[in-house]
């Protein structure tokens, strides 16, 4: 019987290790801004990744939503669990209360955003990503949203991106696969059409992972500046955190 985790494995296109694989493993998940990112569990199996911008919100890919916004039923479904590492769930878990696909959506685009709203406030124990900056005990950096251009221009600026790939941890089982962290850091190649291309290795999994270039606290710390997708055109890539991306994803944050 094919399941949804099939059909998404069949559809995502985000598969793509570059060379050497070099993703780093983190394992101070309970860390800003590691506890603000979240693994997306369907049927008690790995299916995404996410990130808490709002005491009850999550930022995460269209993608990962398309399966399951149209029936009310799978809701149900759906685990949002920021902060996993491995068996570790110590900064709790939350079922869903909504899925909101971007208007226009349309996978590995510049549409493909989706919003999850929670039952729980997680957020209110943890933190989330904040679109203003601001900085909580324990972290000096802060977070912010970008505004405007990139920092540096593409093709010269470094971006970090964060979440759960399903290839991960090495020798893991169905029920173990996809629940630790990993980073990875490298090179932009080109900001295009409302999406920004990076040599950043990926997996399944890792769609809807927060990407950010941080910096110092005076110029917003850790700022967000997309969402990650997939591949596109033979790069990985994420939707640029534009005016348009932004205000969608503000508008639906639940205070």
């Amino acid at each position: 019987m094919t399941t949804m985790l099939d059909e998404l494995m069949d559809t995502e296109l985000d598969s793509e290790v570059r060379g050497k694989d070099t993703r780093v493993r983190i394992q101070t998940t309970d860390a800003a801004p590691h506890r603000f990112i979240c693994q997306l569990e369907v049927d008690g199996e790995w299916w995404g990744s996410g990130t808490l911008i709002g005491p009850r919100t999550v930022l995460t890919a269209g993608h990962c939503l398309t399966d399951l916004s149209d029936n009310p039923l799978s809701k149900l479904r759906m685990r949002v669990i920021p902060g996993r590492n491995g068996k570790e769930e110590d900064l709790g878990t939350s079922a869903v209360a909504d899925f909101m696909p971007m208007p226009g959506y349309d996978d590995v685009s510049p549409t493909d955003v989706g919003i999850i709203q929670l039952k729980e406030r997680l957020g209110d124990k943890i933190g989330w990503w904040t679109a203003a900056h601001s900085q909580r005990k324990g972290d000096p950096h802060g977070t912010s949203f970008l505004t405007g251009a990139l920092p540096v221009p593409a093709g010269s600026l470094k971006v970090n991106l964060c979440g759960y790939p399903g290839d991960k941890p090495p020798g893991a089982t169905a029920k173990t696969r996809g629940t630790v962290q990993y980073l990875a850091y490298d090179e932009t190649v080109r900001k295009k059409d409302g999406m920004l291309y990076y040599e950043n290795d990926t997996y399944h999994g890792h769609s809807g992972s927060p990407v950010w270039v941080r910096r110092h606290a005076s110029m917003g710390g850790r700022v967000l500046c997309g969402i990650h997708v997939g591949t596109d055109g033979g790069w990985n890539a994420a939707v640029f955190l534009d005016n348009k991306v932004r205000k969608f994803i503000t508008d639906k944050i639940l205070k």
